[in-house]
């Protein structure tokens, strides 16, 4: 039988150093989780996660997160790919209430006088704009 989620009488155990909650269905992180100061390793890949709680932040203690094949929102995967120093800047910022900031990059590329310019120009918000003139 798999959890669905994380039982509440764990929390009882706060003195965990390792969790091993990998292999279910568990489709989220309970806050409390964070209280969990001397937790180490937090196991808890091939679920349904797509969020973590930001006060897992504040686990001083953890050197190792398996968030590996869980559904996890787009920018939350990405500041895991880049690590756990960068998950838990991105999980502090959330508790700031602080905007996510979502980047991209955009290439344009064309034959010379079909608009490149001024529809440049109009994704930025400049439209009125007169184009200037390029060297080729």
């Amino acid at each position: 039988m798999k959890l669905t989620f994380v039982p509440d009488w764990l929390r009882n155990f706060q003195h965990l150093s390792n969790l091993y909650i990998d292999d279910n269905q568990i489709s989220s992180i309970p806050e409390w989780i964070g209280d969990f100061s001397n937790l180490t390793e937090l196991i808890a890949s091939n679920n349904q996660i797509t969020n973590l709680p930001p006060h897992l932040a504040q686990l001083e203690n953890l050197e190792r997160l398996n968030l590996n094949n869980n559904p996890l929102n787009p920018a939350l995967q990405s500041a895991y790919d880049q690590g756990l120093p960068a998950l838990k800047a991105y999980l502090r910022s959330l508790e700031t209430n602080a905007e996510p900031l979502y980047e991209a990059k955009l290439v344009l590329v064309g034959e010379g006088n079909v608009g490149k310019t001024t529809l440049l120009k109009a994704l930025k918000g400049k439209a009125g704009e007169a184009p200037q003139e390029h060297e080729p």
